[in-house]
């Protein structure tokens, strides 16, 4: 998982699997060609994200627990839980530090 583009992020307090996280509301999302695109208007910065960051933020059109992103991302691929939790927090700790995702608790 990646994210890409923008400018410096600020600093947040880490993820845990009980956090609840959302998507932005001021973000703006599309699929082009399977590459997740956002724009932050506040910003006036664009970011990119790979096949797997993307299915995680259009998981968030509500909130949701880092426990149950996971729990859907290891139905979809084949990959073992601690290292698809260890990406989901590391790709989700970057995208708050970017202001695309918001932590709610």
């Amino acid at each position: 998982m990646s994210l890409a583009g923008g400018p410096e992020p600020t600093a947040q307090r880490p993820l845990v699997p009980q956090s609840v996280v959302e998507r932005a509301p001021e973000m703006l999302f599309a699929d082009l060609d399977g590459t997740a695109v956002m724009f932050l208007p506040s910003r006036n910065a664009y970011f990119d994200a790979d096949t797997v960051g993307g299915e995680i933020l259009r998981m968030l059109d509500a909130p949701a627990p880092v426990s149950e992103i996971c729990r859907r991302l290891l139905e979809e691929f084949d990959v073992e839980a601690d290292a698809c939790e260890r990406e989901v927090l590391t790709f989700l700790d970057e995208a708050i530090r970017q202001g695309l995702v918001r932590r709610l608790s």
